[in-house]
């Protein structure tokens, strides 16, 4: 069956002649009537008189109304979606109303995105790329806005860093893969950690891809190194370092044991590692390997790291050990911060063989690993179907 969208009214249709109507997210969808306009059509799978899922993609916009963020995901989003009978459409804040969302569809024929106006959806996946807009009151009223339709949102937020350790902390199995981590806030507290560790991550709260990471490493002699992936400034002593990173880094910063790991060839390497939701668990989508290859502070591509297979670290322990950290992470998080439906873990690997949690990311990335994508889209596309009733629905 096909649905067309009537520019001149605004409005969708379809064409099926033995129905009079259809559910369509929020809306009533009805028949084509002769003289309706329209420009594209898709291709929908009806589902107990209703079509979709409808899943709309939170992203961000320009002034202009230009869309950003993760474009290549959004449209393999929507031909995963399209080749099950679902659709997918992206909108940004400014484009909810009251009854209506305006956004744009992608059209995989003529490979173009069409601005559409659509009902709200059965389901909302959050990828704002901007904390400061999920931090706005436009946002919040959306979210409240969900809440009182009863439609799906997630992931809720972008996560901190500090709030993320002290969630984690409260679980007694996650507690155990915990790098020691404190805030940065006062010269006592930070001599005391520093003192002790020896060497010590200093890592902005709110930042990824390795942005915003600095390796303190304190010396024999009481001098402290400060180094990041642009520079090293060397200072005499704590107090010294304390008094210039002061104002940049308090209540802005985290303190984080730089726990050793195992190397490859002398090289600080980790697993990147994608988790989804599904059938009231969370299961692993794939792993990634990182090795960092200019410096020793960050394995990420984007400053130098390389990726090698999985495989040529891989074993069934490792494997389980992951699989349950996932697990647990994921039901941790939903729990604390309302529901995840996805997410992606940075662990490192001691050299007892016991495994390091360093971070969690509410909105992961693209993987360079083509299999990884593969099967995050098919996950992430069941997950759309599960959490909207489609799933196992008939016509």
């Amino acid at each position: 069956m096909n649905i067309y969208y009537d520019a001149d009214h605004q409005k969708w249709h379809h064409n099926n002649s033995d129905h009079t109507f259809f559910i369509f997210g929020s809306d009533e969808l009805h028949p084509l009537k002769n003289g309706n306009k329209t420009e594209k059509e898709f291709t929908v799978t009806p589902k107990k008189g209703k079509i979709g899922p409808l899943v709309g993609i939170l992203t961000g916009c320009a002034a202009d109304g230009t869309y950003y963020g993760n474009i290549p995901l959004f449209k393999n989003i929507q031909m995963a979606l399209q080749a099950k009978g679902g659709l997918s459409f992206i909108f940004c804040l400014d484009g909810i109303n009251d009854n209506f969302i305006d956004g744009s569809i992608y059209h995989i024929e003529s490979e173009t995105w069409v601005d559409a106006r659509f009902p709200f959806p059965d389901l909302v996946y959050n990828r704002m790329p901007s904390r400061a807009k999920e931090k706005s009151r436009s946002f919040q009223n959306f979210v409240r806005i969900l809440g009182n339709k009863g439609i799906p949102f997630f992931n809720p937020s972008y996560l901190n860093k500090w709030e993320v350790y002290q969630a984690f902390k409260k679980d007694k199995f996650l507690s155990d893969y915990l790098p020691e981590t404190r805030p940065f806030q006062n010269l006592d507290s930070f001599q005391s950690f520093l003192s002790e560790k020896k060497r010590l991550y200093a890592k902005h709260r709110s930042l990824s891809q390795g942005n915003g990471i600095d390796l303190l490493i304190l010396g024999e002699n009481g001098a402290v190194t400060c180094q990041n992936v642009h520079q090293k400034r060397q200072y005499p002593s704590i107090e010294s370092c304390y008094a210039d990173r002061k104002e940049e880094w308090t209540g802005q910063y985290i303190l984080q044991e730089a726990v050793e790991t195992e190397k490859i060839n002398g090289n600080k390497y980790d697993f990147r590692v994608l988790v989804h939701y599904q059938n009231k668990n969370y299961i692993v989508t794939g792993i990634g390997v990182r090795v960092s290859t200019k410096q020793q502070i960050t394995t990420h591509t984007t400053n130098g790291g390389k990726r090698i297979p999985f495989q040529h670290l891989a074993s069934p322990a490792l494997e389980k050990q992951i699989s349950n950290l996932a697990n647990a992470c994921g039901h941790q998080l939903s729990k604390e911060f309302d529901f995840f439906g996805e997410f992606s873990m940075d662990i490192g690997k001691k050299k007892t063989g016991e495994l390091v949690l360093f971070e969690v990311n509410a909105k992961p990335m693209s993987f360079d690993e083509i299999e990884i994508e593969k099967k995050r889209l098919e996950h992430i596309t069941q997950l759309f179907f599960e959490k909207t009733n489609f799933e196992g629905a008939k016509g």
